[in-house]
């Protein structure tokens, strides 16, 4: 019993330090990302075009951080327990589209074409809508989107499809990116791993971005969805079920 006892001791303090840490994390650095986006909307005067770059530069760089501290946080949750999903109904096409409109800037940065590709919506009457946590898929999207969008080859196209199989709906994203081997391929979903294909870490920040997708996904019933060909054409991407499972006791 005492065992028992001190192992859900060390669990909460745990707990209460990630929290705390995150918490003590991300407070400045959302006042530094207020604080930046005063001075480029000229709150305190006008800048010259070389105070501005250097400004957004950093303010990337913070709200890069700031993400950061988010997925370790969300990693912690998911892999004690603690994260609940939290269920509405909105519209899964659309969602896609607010989350590429997102990352429109990325694309332009290395030079890269995006084109979006849907079945939803085409056959009449068809149900677009989702029920999910639309926080947590918003994440799921914009990390695979991100990762395709960091290690694909410039001047090259981004083909996001989004598709309905039976009751489950369907999203990839696929670039012109190195070969992944099978091997390597099968762990790219495991925490800290980032691609083979690039000695930086991606967007995602430490190899947490497609470990935290995969959490998230199986948190709602669903799968991952990884494929590399010889061809250097990538696809990664997810499938969710339209309705929430419900899991027998």
């Amino acid at each position: 019993m005492g065992n028992i006892n001190d192992a859900k001791e060390d669990e909460q303090k745990k707990e209460t330090f990630v929290a705390t840490l995150t918490h003590d994390l991300k407070t400045p650095t959302i006042a530094q990302i207020r604080m930046l986006e005063l001075l480029l909307e000229g709150a305190f005067g006008t800048l010259s075009e070389e105070q501005k770059e250097v400004i957004e530069q950093v303010l990337k760089s913070a709200k890069y951080m700031l993400g950061m501290i988010s997925r370790v946080l969300y990693v912690y949750k998911f892999e004690n327990g603690s994260a609940t999903l939290e269920y509405q109904t909105f519209n899964f096409k659309e969602l896609v589209f607010e989350c590429t409109k997102e990352l429109e800037a990325l694309f332009y940065d290395r030079n890269l074409e995006f084109e979006i590709k849907t079945s939803l919506g085409e056959r009449e009457k068809e149900d677009m809508t989702v029920s999910a946590d639309k926080i947590q898929i918003r994440r799921a999207i914009v990390n695979l989107i991100s990762n395709s969008i960091s290690y694909a080859n410039k001047n090259t196209k981004i083909k996001i499809e989004i598709s309905k199989e039976n009751e489950n709906f369907v999203f990839t994203v696929t670039n012109s990116s190195p070969y992944i081997p099978p091997d390597i391929l099968n762990t790219l979903f495991e925490k800290y791993t980032s691609s083979p294909s690039n000695s930086k870490l991606s967007s995602n920040g430490c190899g947490l971005g497609l470990y935290l997708t995969e959490r998230i996904i199986s948190a709602h019933g669903g799968k991952m969805i990884a494929k590399s060909s010889i061809e250097n054409i990538n696809t990664f991407g997810f499938i969710i079920p339209g309705k929430p499972i419900i899991k027998e006791d």
